[in-house]
């Protein structure tokens, strides 16, 4: 057998340790996934950071192509039509249990949904720090204060639903700390103070108005407005049963906070209120914004009437009970129980107040040329 010569042995290390070496300069394989935006590129200038921002926003709850009801079909004010419906199927029917609670439109009650909410929060947040050089000092004081506000709305939603809950104003990591997961659920009160803390650092920091209309951000005012909300749900019998009055007081000097900004006022036309003309009028203090036509119809189909001009258009869910129709005052400003309120039982629709004529539909009314029948069958008709 031959014996390799030292030179060829020397050579053939060479090569192995060129081969190796090689092996260490492949950065060129390492190529940046074009399907996913990396944590870096994300928070690399505040137009990046800003889509951020706007995911935040778009998990804002709403009604549009929603199959859940509105709240009010969860209460007596209401009535779901379609036996199918949660509130019929579980609220009504008296059928609530840990498996089934209802998540409210978008998710507004769902334990999970929330969370993740909050996550994408407060990674904002602790991110915002860490790019910190990448932004102006007016770009991140005003976004830091929207996306407090919006943490706090997140945390509102489950404080309404569950009252406390865990706080948690950081992101979690199970791989590096996974005994962090587990976080107690605080009381009702640190829940509320947590609330205010963040509406009231979102409201030092947002300004009065939106710079423009339609951009639907949070102001100074929907802060304001958000910590009065959460107080006075805290203070009412529910979330207060020992009826302590320093709550009260609290939530009315949070609402007063915002009728001192002399922002806000009524809209003088009630039955326009909604219209697409009058978005941001007056009486707007925050509101999820849509491109025109662009949120589908499902109200219209969920909401409107079963059946219009002989033809099936609707599921008819947007029905008011009788005990709503009754709480609507007289023309002289008395309730029907009134003796001197001049209400007649067997003609219940006359001389109402002008809310009455502007929001509830009945039988024999007229709007844009249309009389509705609602008495006639067992479905409500427009014909």
């Amino acid at each position: 057998m031959q014996t390799p010569s030292p030179l060829r042995f020397a050579a053939v290390l060479l090569g192995a340790a060129l081969l190796l070496n090689s092996c260490k300069n492949d950065d060129f394989l390492n190529v940046d996934s074009k399907s996913a935006v990396t944590e870096v590129s994300a928070y690399s200038s505040e137009t990046n950071a800003d889509l951020v921002v706007n995911d935040i926003y778009n998990n804002l709850a709403s009604s549009s192509n929603d199959s859940n009801q509105n709240l009010e079909q969860y209460s007596d004010n209401g009535f779901c039509a379609a036996g199918w419906q949660t509130a019929q199927t579980v609220v009504r029917a008296g059928a609530i249990s840990p498996a089934n609670v209802p998540n409210g439109p978008n998710g507004m009650w769902a334990w999970e949904t929330s969370y993740t909410r909050i996550r994408k929060c407060n990674l904002f947040l602790q991110n915002v720090e860490k790019y910190s050089a990448n932004f102006s000092a007016s770009w991140k004081t005003q976004r830091v204060g929207e996306v407090r506000f919006l943490r706090a709305l997140y945390y509102t939603y489950l404080f309404t639903s569950y009252g406390g809950v865990p706080l948690i104003d950081k992101p979690l990591d199970s791989t590096t700390d996974p005994e962090g997961l587990f976080v107690v659920r605080s009381t009702i009160d640190q829940t509320v103070a947590f609330i205010v803390a963040d509406c009231d650092a979102a409201a030092a920091s947002l300004p009065a108005t939106a710079a423009r209309k339609g951009d639907g951000r949070a102001t100074k005012g929907a802060a304001l407005t958000l910590k009065g909300w959460a107080q006075l749900f805290a203070a009412s019998p529910l979330a207060n049963p020992g009826g302590d009055a320093a709550k009260w007081r609290a939530a009315a000097a949070a609402n007063k906070q915002v009728m001192d900004l002399n922002t806000y006022s009524l809209f003088p036309d009630f039955a326009a209120l909604f219209m697409q003309e009058n978005n941001d009028n007056q009486e707007v203090i925050f509101n999820k914004e849509y491109i025109a036509v662009t949120a589908g119809q499902s109200k219209e189909g969920t909401y409107g009437p079963v059946n219009v001009n002989g033809v099936t258009q609707g599921w008819g869910n947007y029905a008011p009970t009788q005990s709503l129709v009754d709480d609507y005052l007289m023309s002289n400003g008395l309730p029907i129980t009134n003796p001197a309120s001049g209400y007649d039982p067997q003609n219940p629709y006359l001389n109402r107040e002008k809310r009455f004529y502007q929001s509830i539909l009945y039988d024999g009314a007229r709007g844009r040329e249309i009389l509705l029948l609602p008495a006639l069958g067992a479905t409500t008709r427009l014909t």
